[in-house]
């Protein structure tokens, strides 16, 4: 689950003082899975294509932002945060697992 993913990433950077702006760093994890997952559905690009050919990638991120790319991704992003807090509060924390 992505979910327990950010949450361990989250107890690392705790661990060694590096976390001082945790929603800030949230935010922008978050906004960057949902861009992803709109390269991956509508873009229909794969991990191994950044290998393959990173420069058609890079022109094809550089045309995909209009508006319905962002609005696609604001409405992910905040449908993913509402349901990172509300698992919050559901999951163990990642020091106990």
């Amino acid at each position: 689950m992505r979910f327990i993913s950010l949450r361990q990433v989250e107890s690392i950077l705790d661990k060694n003082q590096l976390m001082k702006h945790k929603e800030i760093f949230r935010i922008v994890v978050i906004i960057a899975m949902s861009y992803g997952v709109y390269m991956g559905r509508y873009l229909r690009f794969n991990f191994w294509d950044a290998f393959r050919n990173p420069h058609t990638i890079l022109i094809e991120v550089i045309h995909s932002f209009d508006a319905g790319t962002l609005v696609y991704m604001m409405t992910f992003s905040f449908v993913i945060y509402v349901l990172y807090k509300f698992f919050h509060f559901i999951l163990p924390s990642p020091d106990k697992t």
